[in-house]
This record gives C-alpha cells, structure tokens and sequence, in this order.
C-alpha cells in the first residue's frame, strides 16, 4: 500500500515532531461555532486560509489531513468526500471516502452540480457553501428595517463576513426563500 499523504508531505519537517505538527492543526480548528447540517450535525471548521474553499494545512487539504490522523493512509484513487458538503469541516464524522465517480454522484444527488442545469443547488444553511443562517438573515432584516447599518450590524451579531454578503441577504439577491 502506497504511502499516504502525512507520512509522504510531513516527514520532511524534522524540525517538527509529530506532535508539534498535530497540535498545530487542531489549533485552527472551531468545533463549536460552524454550521449545524440537519443530518450529520456540528461542523468542526478549519480557520486557516479563510478566502479558500476548502482548508488547507501545510501542503495538504485539511479534510484529507485529519482523514489519515484519524483513519490512516488514503488508498491510491479514493478522495476523501464531505457528507455536509462544507469544504471547511474536519469533522472526522462528516468526511468518507470514495471515488471519484462517487463524488460525481453525490454532488448530482445533492443538487451541487452547477451549470449542468438539471437540480438547482440547496437553499439556506443546507448549502455547504452558506456562511449565514436562516435565524441570522431574519435578524439581519429586521436590525436594516430598524436603520441599522451594514458595519453595525455585523458587529452587533458578532457575524465574520463580508459586508457584500449582509448586503445581498439584506437585498434578497442571496436568501430569496426567506
């Protein structure tokens, strides 16, 4: 069996014990405050590199980082999949392996498909790409209603995200279902 990606990319820190290197990544992680997915529960997010989909730690994505911590080497050809499809979770309990035609599939199942045109992707804080709720956009709402601005808004719910994003939830332009 081939080498897996830890022990390929971070044998080379030797100025890293292994333990030094574990602690560093659960260090970046937030297990409390992501988002809930209604089947397989709270997201543990990772918080390095926030502008990116997906976490990477080192020169690893961080869902297939945690994935050989916790499990051992990934087989040669599997990827490893997100269950609550939020690029940013490491919890072990949301990521599974398969094929690539597997994640092919479950993004068709789950609607993730984008310009195929056959399924419109999930609504609301069921699409892993999400960074608000359906409790935060009403909130939101009422606080513009109320001549809030955008700036106090954000800080007034303690939300991290950009400013364009509170605008268009504001607008309907993102958040139409509510």
């Amino acid at each position: 069996m081939p080498k897996g990606v830890y022990e390929r990319r971070f044998n080379s820190y030797s100025h890293c014990r292994s333990s030094d290197l574990i602690a560093a990544f659960w260090a970046r992680i937030d297990r409390v405050n992501g988002p809930i997915h209604p089947v397989c529960g709270q997201c543990w997010m990772y918080l390095g590199n926030p502008s990116q989909r997906y976490g990477h730690f080192k020169d690893v994505f961080a869902h297939r980082f945690v994935w050989e911590l916790v499990n051992g080497p990934i087989p040669e050809g599997m990827l490893v999949l997100h269950e609550c499809d939020n690029g940013k979770c490491v919890n072990p309990g949301h990521l599974f392996l398969g094929t690539p035609q597997d994640n092919m599939d479950d993004k068709m199942s789950k609607g993730r498909q984008g310009d195929s045109g056959t399924k419109t992707p999930p609504h609301g804080s069921l699409n892993g790409r999400a960074k608000l709720t359906e409790e935060i956009v009403t909130q939101i709402r009422e606080l513009k209603r109320s001549g809030w601005t955008v700036k106090e808004i954000i800080a007034h719910l303690s939300i991290d995200v950009a400013e364009g994003t509170v605008r268009s939830a504001i607008s309907g332009k993102t958040w139409r279902t509510i």
